[in-house]
């Protein structure tokens, strides 16, 4: 039978910018080190019960919300814009939704 794996999982929080954009940081996970596994297996990590009597459902949920998914680009790829980013004086993220967009106008364009 395989080791059991431990993973650390971080909540995922949001913060509403304005009326249009919300940001969410989305929900990870990685392997647990040995100090938290040993954290965990010796109770000091979690508590055996919580008290969710005064809990209120749903407090974090935002329906408008929009989820954006990460994209993860080659370390070659990631240097080179990166690059091109700074010597330009600009946002990495700005600089790839430009190219994508003018990506996208090409080939709505051959349609």
């Amino acid at each position: 039978m395989a080791a059991a794996q431990h993973y650390l999982i971080v909540v995922h929080t949001y913060r509403v910018q304005n009326q249009e954009s919300v940001t969410i940081r989305v929900i990870s996970a990685r392997r647990a080190t040995r100090h938290e596994i040993t954290q965990y297996e010796q109770g000091e990590y979690m508590r055996n019960e919580y008290d969710f009597s005064n809990a209120e459902r749903g407090k974090f949920h935002h329906p408008e919300a929009q989820y954006n998914m990460p994209l993860y680009l080659e370390e070659e790829v990631l240097r080179y814009f990166t690059a091109q980013a700074e010597s330009k004086g600009v946002d990495l993220n700005t600089l790839i939704n430009d190219l994508l967009k003018k990506d996208i106008d090409l080939i709505e364009g051959v349609k």
